[in-house]
C-alpha cells in the first residue's frame, strides 16, 4: 500500500515569470511546497506568497564555471529566512562537451558552495542524469563517483524520471543506491509530459521513494514540446492542466 509522498513542483516549469505571478497556479496544484528556480541575480520573494506552501529549495540560474553568483550570501539569508535547507547547484552554460578541466572547476565549484553552506545548515544539491543541459554526470554510478571525490557529506542529488528511463536500465530500481542523498526525485512520464502519457511506471518509482527512510519529495515536471505545424489539436493541454493532470495520479 503506497502513502501518499511529499509532493512538490519546481517554479522552473513555469519559465522566466515571476513567482507572484505563478503563485496562485502552484496553490491550486495541492502540492506540499515548490523550489524557486532563479534567473538572474533578484532573490525576492514575497512572505505573503508562502502561508500555505514550503519552500523545499532554491535552484541557483545557470553559470559559467568557476562564476558562482555574486548574490550568494543573500540566497543563503533567504534560505535561512523560510527554514530551507536545499540549495540546487546552478547548470553549467556549455556549448561543447564537458572537459575535464571543466569538470574539475565544476567538483571545485561544488565543494566551495558546501562549505558555505554547512554553516547554514544547508545542503547543495547536484543534478544528475540531465543528458540535455550537460554531459557532466549521466547515471547514478556518475553520482556515486561525484559524492566520493567532493567528499562533503552536505553535497546531495536530484534525478529525474525522464532522463532516468534513458540512462539506466532499472532507474527506479537503483535510486535507492543514493540513500539520504537523494534530496529530490522530478516526475514526469517518458515524453516528459503529464503522467499518464507515456509509458513509465509510476508504481516503481513509488515504492523505491517509500522504502528511503527520508522520504525526499516528488517535483511535479513537465516540459512541453513546441507545438508541431501537423498538430490539427484545436486546443492543445496547457501547462497547468498538464501538471493538474499528473497531480491527480497522488
Amino acid at each position: 500500500m503506497f502513502s501518499r509522498p511529499v509532493l512538490g513542483v519546481n517554479t522552473a516549469v513555469y519559465g522566466e515569470l515571476p513567482f507572484q505571478d505563478i503563485h496562485s497556479n502552484i496553490t491550486d496544484l495541492n502540492v506540499d511546497g515548490f523550489v524557486l528556480k532563479l534567473f538572474g541575480q533578484d532573490v525576492h520573494i514575497d512572505s505573503s506568497h508562502l502561508e500555505s506552501l514550503k519552500l523545499f529549495g532554491v535552484e541557483l540560474p545557470s553559470y559559467h564555471f568557476g562564476q558562482l553568483p555574486d548574490s550568494m550570501d543573500a540566497i543563503m539569508e533567504l534560505c535561512e529566512k523560510y527554514s530551507c535547507h536545499h540549495l540546487l547547484a546552478p547548470n553549467p552554460i556549455q556549448f561543447e562537451p564537458t572537459t575535464m578541466a571543466q569538470a574539475e572547476q565544476f567538483k571545485s565549484d561544488v565543494q566551495q558552495m558546501a562549505d558555505t553552506a554547512v554553516n547554514h545548515d544547508i545542503n547543495i544539491v547536484v543534478k544528475v542524469a540531465h543528458r540535455f543541459e550537460t554531459n557532466l554526470l549521466n547515471t547514478l554510478a556518475h553520482a556515486e563517483q561525484f559524492i566520493q571525490q567532493v567528499d562533503r557529506p552536505n553535497v546531495k542529488i536530484e534525478l529525474g524520471t525522464f532522463d532516468l528511463q534513458m540512462e539506466e536500465q532499472d532507474g527506479a530500481g537503483q535510486m535507492g543506491r543514493l540513500g539520504e542523498r537523494l534530496a529530490f526525485l522530478r516526475m514526469s512520464d517518458s515524453n516528459q509530459g503529464a503522467i499518464g502519457e507515456g509509458n513509465t511506471k509510476l508504481g516503481a518509482y513509488l515504492w523505491a521513494i517509500q522504502e528511503l527512510a527520508h522520504n525526499p519529495p516528488i517535483l511535479l515536471d513537465i516540459k512541453r514540446p513546441e507545438r508541431s505545424p501537423f498538430d490539427v489539436e484545436s486546443k492543445p493541454k496547457s501547462l497547468q492542466e498538464s501538471l493538474l493532470q499528473s497531480r491527480s495520479w497522488f
